[in-house]
């Protein structure tokens, strides 16, 4: 991987605009954010556990990878020292959860989720604060999740970690007003991929129903009757990191189609 202040830069890019932190930035919706925060002006940097993945995208596009477990304390301060200083941080990182009922889930998989999803955001946004406040600038972006509004069956570890997700912008929002920082989150619905695919076996499973009778049910309630395109999340994002957002903190800015 080349060095982003060492690679070739077109003059009609636009200027920097700062440095954008976005972790689990190696596929899906990370990837997309990276791309759009790029295009946008940020020098990016991405974070994830994966090395191949982080680095094929880093080579695509033209962003800095970090290697990063965010269940590690030590990779993620790396990660802001390396990335610092954060102007814009997209807590993006998120596992699936175990699945089942919430009463035979084992205490330790709650854990587990709750570490990823939820512990690592309240630890990336401690480590990057105190720099924004002292430069009086700068944004946190949580990506949460449709479910933290409604639930999900058989996905209670996950649901509750996004809702903790919603605690937390709301926390950093009040907190960090005085300074001039905002912290929003965005709540994707159904994307399509791979841990959608897996929420529709379950369902079928469950129910004791087709994969496409399961389709059918949960599109029954997306009032637009499709999925969500990654694009579209990162386009939520890149409004929020901008300028056209200064007024707005405290937000959970809902892109699920119509979810409930």
């Amino acid at each position: 991987m080349t060095p982003l202040a060492h690679r070739n830069v077109s003059a009609g890019q636009p200027r920097v605009r700062g440095n954008a932190l976005v972790t689990a930035g190696a596929g899906g919706i990370g990837a997309k954010i990276a791309g759009r925060l790029k295009a946008d002006g940020f020098q990016v940097f991405i974070t994830d556990i994966d090395r191949a993945a982080g680095e094929k995208v880093s080579d695509e596009l033209y962003v800095e990878f970090i290697p990063c477990d965010s269940a590690s304390e030590a990779d993620m301060r790396h990660a802001v020292d390396i990335s610092g200083p954060v102007e814009v941080l997209v807590n993006n990182v998120g596992i699936r959860g175990a699945t089942g009922a919430i009463w035979e889930i084992p205490i330790d998989d709650f854990r587990q989720t709750l570490e990823v999803n939820t512990i690592s955001q309240v630890f990336m946004s401690q480590l990057v604060a105190p720099a924004m406040m002292q430069r009086r600038s700068g944004v946190i972006i949580m990506i949460a999740s449709a479910a933290a509004r409604t639930g999900s069956v058989g996905r209670s570890p996950y649901g509750i970690s996004k809702w903790g997700v919603l605690g937390l912008t709301k926390s950093l929002a009040n907190e960090l007003a005085p300074w001039g920082i905002r912290a929003n989150a965005v709540l994707p619905g159904m994307v399509a991929g791979k841990r959608f695919e897996g929420s529709i076996a379950l369902h079928a499973e469950r129910e004791g129903i087709t994969r496409e009778e399961a389709l059918d049910r949960i599109m029954s309630r997306t009032g637009l009757k499709r999925f969500v395109d990654p694009g579209e999340v990162a386009a939520a994002v890149s409004y929020l990191a901008s300028d056209d957002a200064i007024g707005i903190t405290g937000t959970f800015l809902d892109v699920s189609g119509g979810f409930e």
